[in-house]
């Protein structure tokens, strides 16, 4: 079973009956909906998605990515067992728009947009599907429901304007996040020094930076602060210590709260110093960790950053 370790896992019954396939590309849609979720649009349609990403880039999976999902005709399920993963979004229907005029259908958000890459950049490493605009109906990459439209086969719909022109006009952007969101969570190789002609003693080597998950802690801060006193997120506690121990050593998280793993209330007002004082205002200080102030925070603290 494939499974998205970042989604919450939300199962319909398509995920144990539809054929399995090889996940080949990526399609993204809008959703035409202010749920946090959409899985009972899903149990009374014949259509269904892998995955939602909600207003407050919540990611929830409905469907295994190696079983099929129907939600973009042509390119659901094609020759050699393929098939491209879907993608809805929020897009607050009936509250932000009107859930009729596309073109005021609002463009993905920011907790959106890092949520997308992140899980461009999982499927990528995971599937090897390849981070660039898709090329055709059944090629490989990234795409977008109204791309491939038209009355004979193949396409994805016959009239159609997902994800809509402000979202369409996003999706370089979305896919430049998701490389670089890959390149964070890859290992640079350095090229090996000659041997030295005459024996020397090596110095000794340095270890490896720690990888710390944006997702993950994220994750963490949105969920530790409703749990029992110390309660943590499962995977991300041990990232979750390394930031801890960061924001100690700035001054800004007392000695005995750092390092137990839970980014509760006091991690949360820690981390919004940390924000405000890289010079973030307002929503963008609320304490949820991004990935440009952990980055900042990564560089003076010894630790890398990655989906």
């Amino acid at each position: 079973m494939a499974r998205y370790p970042h989604a919450d896992w939300d199962p319909i019954p398509e995920t144990e009956s539809q054929p399995r396939m090889k996940p080949w590309g990526v399609v993204l849609h809008t959703a035409v909906s202010n749920s946090k979720n959409i899985k009972n649009v899903w149990l009374g349609s014949s259509v269904e998605s892998h995955f939602y990403v909600a207003e407050d880039g919540n990611v929830l999976q409905y469907v295994d990515t190696e079983r099929v999902a129907h939600c973009q005709m042509d390119g659901n399920y094609f020759s050699g067992g393929k098939g491209h993963i879907s993608i809805e979004t929020w897009d607050g229907a009936g509250r932000v728009w009107d859930g009729r005029d596309v073109k005021r259908l609002p463009r993905w958000n920011a907790a959106q947009v890092a949520s997308l890459a992140t899980l461009l950049a999982w499927l990528n490493k995971s599937h090897g599907v390849p981070l660039v605009k898709l090329p055709s109906v059944f090629g490989r990459g990234i795409g977008w429901h109204a791309q491939y439209t038209g009355r004979s086969y193949p396409r994805f719909n016959e009239s159609h304007a997902c994800p809509a022109p402000a979202r369409i006009a996003q999706v370089e952007e979305v896919i430049a996040a998701a490389v670089r969101q890959a390149k964070a969570a890859t290992p640079q190789s350095t090229p090996q020094p000659k041997p030295p002609s005459k024996p020397q003693s090596k110095p000794p080597s340095k270890p490896a930076k720690p990888l710390v998950s944006v997702f993950a802690l994220a994750k963490a801060a949105k969920n530790d602060p409703k749990r029992a006193q110390g309660g943590v997120t499962s995977g991300a506690a041990d990232d979750v210590k390394v930031v801890e121990n960061a924001l100690k050593a700035e001054g800004l998280l007392p000695a005995r709260y750092a390092g137990d793993g839970s980014f509760g209330s006091l991690t949360i007002e820690a981390y919004a110093k940390w924000q405000r004082r890289c010079g973030y205002t307002g929503k963008d200080a609320d304490g949820i960790p991004g990935t440009s102030s952990l980055k900042k925070l990564g560089d003076k603290h010894g630790f890398r950053v990655g989906a």
